[in-house]
């Protein structure tokens, strides 16, 4: 299982349409630890505002 993930880029694209979605499914099915840890990094600066934008990306289907 996974327990640590470091995310390069975590404020772009790529990462807010693919890689949180499927973490998210991954942890809908059981497949992430309980103590999973995310750590996320991104050459734009990282507030806390960052964090409902990813809410509002994993409401969405991957890809769309």
């Amino acid at each position: 299982m996974i327990g640590r993930l470091v995310v390069l880029g975590a404020t772009g694209d790529l990462s807010g349409r693919f890689l949180m979605p499927a973490l998210a499914a991954l942890h809908a099915a059981g497949h992430l630890d309980e103590g999973f840890r995310l750590t996320a990094a991104s050459r734009e600066e990282l507030t806390t505002e960052w964090v409902p934008g990813v809410d509002h990306r994993l409401a969405r289907p991957a890809g769309r």
